[in-house]
């Protein structure tokens, strides 16, 4: 997994929160696995080390709770493309953990005939309201669990101004 991945090669890691305003909620987290040797120098310290690493990152991600209404993915996507490219020179990944169903901000799917919209329209009033982060150059973003997570109560808004689409 990338996560796992990142962790093993000393790879900063931060996580942004989209449920209500977005905010950071890990910063540039790197970990030095067992003080910098190969695994094989010491297995255990190195498990040991990438066990705490884990616990840290992915603790951040579950404890991440909303501090107001509603929820912005594109300003958490913003906020994570900006926190990534003012560390790294190169190519950033941003693993985006979410439903995909946001109310708040330039991409709200609850409005009417969103979810039936023409792409290249919704990207171009996302990109003419300043929804889009300063750069993606050298981004890769991935959504896992779009639509997952999301009860028959909470759905009802997106249902009902978007039909049959969500």
């Amino acid at each position: 997994c990338y996560v796992e991945s990142a962790l093993t090669h000393g790879v900063p890691i931060s996580v942004v929160t989209a449920e209500g305003t977005p905010q950071l909620v890990l910063k540039d987290a790197a970990f030095t696995l067992n003080d910098g040797q190969p695994e094989a120098v010491n297995p255990q310290a190195y498990g040991d080390d990438l066990a705490a690493a884990r616990v840290t990152v992915l603790g951040a991600v579950a404890h991440a709770s909303a501090r107001s209404d509603h929820h912005n993915l594109m300003a958490a996507a913003a906020m994570a493309a900006d926190q990534g490219h003012q560390r790294a020179d190169g190519a950033i990944r941003i693993l985006i953990i979410d439903n995909g169903l946001s109310d708040a901000g330039a991409l709200n799917v609850a409005q009417p005939g969103m979810t039936a919209a023409d792409p290249a329209e919704v990207a171009g009033f996302v990109r003419s309201h300043g929804g889009c982060p300063a750069s993606l150059a050298g981004t890769t973003m991935t959504l896992y669990g779009a639509g997952y997570g999301i009860t028959t109560a909470d759905a009802a808004q997106f249902v009902e101004a978007s039909g049959p689409n969500i």
